[in-house]
């Protein structure tokens, strides 16, 4: 059977319409796995500076020094409070 050229492009219209919805989730799906994998290495990072200050304390009084004139410089170029 022979179908109208109306039915091919039909079928094809809603192949192309799957293919997108397709790649949508696929580009939703990795959106959400990077950012939860990025939750997840922060949530990491975090634990493994409270573990290093704990070991090094005088390392980290003057890390959190440094770490505050740098905030302090940023802030500081856009006029905002402390």
């Amino acid at each position: 059977a022979v179908r109208p050229a109306a039915q091919v492009r039909a079928v094809g219209a809603i192949r192309f319409k799957t293919d997108n919805f397709d790649d949508r989730r696929s580009a939703l799906e990795n959106s959400y796995f990077n950012k939860e994998d990025e939750r997840l290495m922060r949530s990491l990072l975090k634990k493994l500076k409270v573990q290093a200050d704990d070991v090094d304390t005088h390392r980290a009084k003057g890390q959190r020094k440094a770490e505050k004139s740098h905030l302090l410089e940023i802030v500081g170029k856009y006029g905002m409070s402390q």
